[in-house]
């Protein structure tokens, strides 16, 4: 209804204050895939998702436009 296509649903590595919690299971997390697939697809392809990722899985790699010739190739998918 939010007009949502599909949802990344991504495990958290706990760090800082939430450094004593535990990560998230596979179950846990194919739990809440599975749960939230009721309503919307699911986008499956990332483990740990990074906020330094660019662009779309298979398309064009942006990491040359957005950060020039100082481009990290640790991307988790470009």
């Amino acid at each position: 209804k939010a007009g949502a296509d599909i949802y990344n649903i991504i495990p958290l590595i706990p760090q800082h204050r939430f450094a004593n919690l535990s990560e998230p299971t596979c179950e846990t997390i194919d739990a809440a895939r599975q749960a939230a697939e009721q309503f919307t697809p699911v986008f499956r392809h990332c483990q740990h998702c990074r906020a330094d990722a660019v662009g779309m899985i298979g398309g064009t790699d942006f990491r040359k436009e957005i950060y020039g010739s100082a481009a990290p190739e640790t991307f988790s998918h470009g």
